[in-house]
């Protein structure tokens, strides 16, 4: 006859306790630490998302004046080119940005009126520096924010081929209606604090090359 014994169910014993609340404590950190990096990469993404949107939005302002530049309504006139069509001025914005203006005709009301835009980095009103922009020197206006810098070279034509040989800063410009492109990098910065390893804000570099098409044969 086969006999059973019943044995009490102990309690744990100090060392277990201890080595329980060991392993669930390193558990509790690794679960903390995936969170914490979970909603870092997020923040980061998002801001980069933000930065990607407001660079393309500057460049898409910037790019459109830029292709306009010496436009004239009148396409079967024959005239040089306005050596003031692109006025450009280094280091004069915040942070030691460069200011460029493009002129081009466009017609109000059936009448053909020539108009300037003006862009430069000021800060706004959030205390960001932002890509503004003035029309026929009227009050600036904010259209992209979180634009931290803009620096504008000039491709200058020097042998009549319509390609530019070199591109230099405005001060190193020989002659204006012999400038046939540009090149344009703005500098993007995240618009939220703590998003870079070391603190602080990311930030972005986009640059195009544009052709001034109206200078083009």
């Amino acid at each position: 006859m086969i006999q059973y014994t019943r044995q009490r169910q102990a309690g744990l014993t100090l060392v277990e306790l201890m080595v329980s609340l060991v392993l669930g404590l390193f558990i509790t950190t690794a679960v903390v630490q995936l969170f914490s990096g979970s909603k870092r990469s997020y923040n980061i993404n998002e801001a980069m998302a933000r930065v990607q949107e407001n660079g393309r939005f500057a460049m898409s302002f910037l790019l459109y004046d830029a292709r306009m530049a010496d436009y004239s309504v009148d396409p079967g006139s024959i005239r040089e080119p306005d050596p003031d069509a692109v006025i450009g001025e280094n280091d004069s914005g915040l942070n030691q940005s460069d200011t460029v203006s493009m002129v081009y005709d466009e017609i109000e009301g059936g009448i053909t009126v020539e108009k300037t835009y003006s862009y430069s980095i000021l800060t706004s009103k959030s205390g960001r520096p932002s890509l503004f922009r003035s029309v026929d020197g009227g009050d600036a206006v904010e259209v992209a924010e979180g634009i931290e810098n803009l620096q504008i070279l000039y491709g200058e034509d020097t042998d009549d081929d319509y390609i530019p040989d070199h591109y230099v800063d405005w001060t190193s410009v020989v002659d204006r209606t012999k400038v046939v492109a540009l090149r344009i990098t703005v500098t993007v910065q995240t618009l939220t604090d703590n998003v870079a390893s070391a603190g602080g804000r990311l930030t972005k570099n986009f640059s195009s090359a544009v052709v001034l098409r109206n200078r083009l044969p």
